[in-house]
C-alpha cells in the first residue's frame, strides 16, 4: 500500500539536512510530521527543541531562537530540533535566524513551515532544502503585475487610486494583500538576486500589512515607489 505521509521519503537518518523550508499548510501535515520525527527518535514536544507556532515570528521570537541555540544540543535526543510556523516573518528576525543557520552546527535541524514562500528572504531559501507539501497556488493576476510593473510611478499611482476608489477599507486591504503578495512572487520568480532590495523593501510592505499598525492606502503609497 503505497506510504501517503509526505515526510516518510525527506526525513530519512542518511538524508537529513540541516535546515528545510516547507511550503504549505502546517496544520493540514502536522500528523504526518510528527509520525515521521517519531520515526527518527525526536519527538517535538521533547524539552530542548525550540517549537514556535503562531500567525508572525518576530525579533523577539529570534532572540529566543537565538538563545537556545547557543545554549547547545540536548543529551536526551540525538537531533535537537526547532520547528517555526508562522504566516510572517519579520525581516528583522528572518536576518537574526540566518545568522544561525550560517553557523550550520549538527545535530540541530530547522524545519520551517511558511504559506507561500515568497515570505522568506532569498538568503534564507537558498539554505534550506525546500519542499513543496500543498498544491501552492501562486496569486493571481500575473498580467495585472506585468502591466503593473510597466507603469511609471506617476500611471501607478493613478492606477491604484482607481482601483481602491469608493472600496470599503476591508477590500482596500485585500487589494493590497494581493498586489504586494503578486509582486513579491513576480520579483521572485524573475532572478531574485538581481531584484534583492526591491524584494526586501516588498517583504518590508507585506511585514507591515501583518503587523495591522499602518493604514494599506500608506502601504500602498510605499508599494508605487519601490519598484
Amino acid at each position: 500500500m503505497e506510504n501517503l505521509n509526505p515526510f516518510s521519503v525527506i526525513l530519512k537518518k542518511e538524508n537529513l539536512s540541516h535546515a528545510y523550508l516547507f511550503l504549505g499548510n502546517f496544520e493540514q501535515n502536522k500528523i504526518n510530521f510528527e509520525e515521521s520525527l517519531l520515526s527518527l527518535g525526536v519527538k517535538i514536544n521533547t524539552p530542548g527543541n525550540f517549537i514556535f507556532i503562531g500567525n508572525t515570528f518576530g525579533k523577539d521570537d529570534a532572540d529566543q531562537l537565538n538563545s537556545w541555540y547557543t545554549k547547545g544540543a540536548t543529551a536526551d535526543s540525538p537531533y535537537t530540533i526547532a520547528v517555526i510556523s508562522a504566516g510572517t516573518l519579520k525581516i528583522e528576525a528572518q536576518q537574526l535566524l540566518l545568522k544561525v543557520f550560517e553557523e550550520a552546527r549538527r545535530p540541530y535541524i530547522f524545519f520551517l513551515f511558511a504559506p507561500y514562500g515568497t515570505e522568506i528572504l532569498p538568503t534564507i531559501k537558498s539554505r534550506c532544502s525546500l519542499v513543496e507539501l500543498d498544491s501552492v497556488n501562486p496569486p493571481a493576476g500575473g498580467k495585472e503585475i506585468q502591466k503593473f510593473i510597466k507603469m511609471t510611478a506617476g500611471d501607478r499611482v493613478k492606477y491604484v487610486a482607481e482601483q481602491i476608489k469608493n472600496k470599503e477599507s476591508s477590500d482596500i486591504r485585500i487589494y493590497t494583500e494581493e498586489l504586494v503578495r503578486g509582486l513579491i512572487n513576480h520579483f521572485h520568480s524573475d532572478s531574485f538576486k538581481n531584484n534583492k532590495q526591491i524584494l526586501e523593501n516588498l517583504l518590508k510592505a507585506q511585514n507591515s500589512l501583518a503587523s495591522g499598525h499602518i493604514a494599506p492606502k500608506f502601504i500602498l503609497d510605499y508599494v508605487v515607489t519601490v519598484i
